[in-house]
């Protein structure tokens, strides 16, 4: 799991990296460009691939460890930190191994899948990417390692860090200023859903927290898709820079 831990280390530093290294934004009170991040499902007209991906989700929604064994590649990358990834390694990192219903695989691969597919090519031969968040953020506009994007319609923003607090906002697929991560106070469940409160600032100057299994950092997790002889399978799971 040290790989695993240390990804998910390395999100958090950079997620809040603004508060830790320069405690800059701590003190910053300018607004930002409004930049809405629409999703766009480039898998939209590739039916084989459709298909394949919603059998997948639904494998995730119920846990079904065979089938994802069937669909993962033998050599899956999943840490920057090895470069002689394998299965057998990936199941040992994330505990799939072992009492493989407790993984957070589970919560992590929801939370990429409930977006929508970039599509890339390589070789001539078209893969995807959840979420689309990795390949389409305007990185030349917005410091990937500072902003992330909301990545559904009507988010609310909240004064304070639970279900409880007052909503200051509706976001719909709007980038905002990362000002503070709180993984390190653990999991809650919202609605059903895993995940963490974020506390952000929009374009308009508005602090407040946001639920992250709808927000996506361009380094943050992502899961990669190609076709190998015939099979879709999953190639990459991974975090980071």
């Amino acid at each position: 799991m040290k790989n695993i831990t240390a990804a998910l280390l390395f999100v958090i530093i950079n997620l809040s990296a603004a508060v830790s290294l320069t405690g800059q934004y701590k003190s910053e009170s300018e607004n930002f460009k409004k930049f809405q991040l629409i999703p766009v499902d480039d898998s939209s007209n590739d039916p084989e691939f459709r298909s394949f991906i919603e059998e997948f989700k639904k494998a995730v929604a119920v846990k079904n460890i065979k089938y994802i064994k069937k669909h993962i590649s033998p050599q899956i990358i999943y840490s920057f930190e090895n470069e002689n990834t394998d299965a057998e390694a990936f199941f040992k990192a994330w505990k799939l191994n072992r009492s493989y219903r407790k993984s957070e695989f589970w919560n992590e691969m929801e939370r990429v899948l409930a977006t929508v597919p970039s599509s890339s090519e390589e070789d001539g031969n078209r893969y995807y990417v959840f979420p689309y968040v990795f390949e389409k953020f305007p990185g030349d506009q917005y410091d990937s390692y500072s902003y992330a994007a909301v990545t559904a319609k009507k988010v609310n923003l909240r004064k304070t860090p639970s279900v409880k607090g007052k909503v200051l906002a509706s976001l719909d697929y709007e980038i905002v200023k990362i000002i503070e991560a709180t993984h390190e106070k653990g999991k809650v469940r919202v609605g059903g859903k895993s995940g963490s409160w974020i506390k952000v600032q929009t374009s308009s100057g508005t602090r407040g927290y946001i639920f992250d299994y709808y927000l996506h950092s361009p380094i943050g997790y992502r899961a990669i898709f190609k076709k190998n002889t015939g099979t879709w399978l999953l190639t990459h799971f991974i975090t980071g820079d």
